[in-house]
């Protein structure tokens, strides 16, 4: 049932949690299922950064550091040769 492509750090980075905290609130939530919810309901686009909107967002994007430096370059490079988004 929680099985989902991920890239490996996404995948480490949940390992098996379903919750976490959310950063704003500090209150036990549960993580994005692409299984069942829509992207566009959680999280928007700035640029290069992703952002969560709700608390399931908010959580997901700081638990799996969708916005390491590392990912927004790869973001940059991929928005600069049309690949993204």
């Amino acid at each position: 049932m929680n099985l989902a492509l991920a890239c490996r750090p996404c995948n480490w980075l949940k390992g098996t949690n379903l919750t976490s905290l959310d950063p704003d609130t500090n209150e036990l939530t549960r993580l994005f299922n692409p299984r069942l919810d829509v992207w566009e309901e959680h999280f928007r686009l700035v640029g290069s950064h992703v952002v969560g909107i709700t608390g399931i967002g908010r959580t997901s994007v700081w638990l799996l550091e969708m916005n390491s430096q590392q990912r927004i370059s790869l973001r940059d490079v991929l928005r600069e040769t049309g690949e993204w988004p």
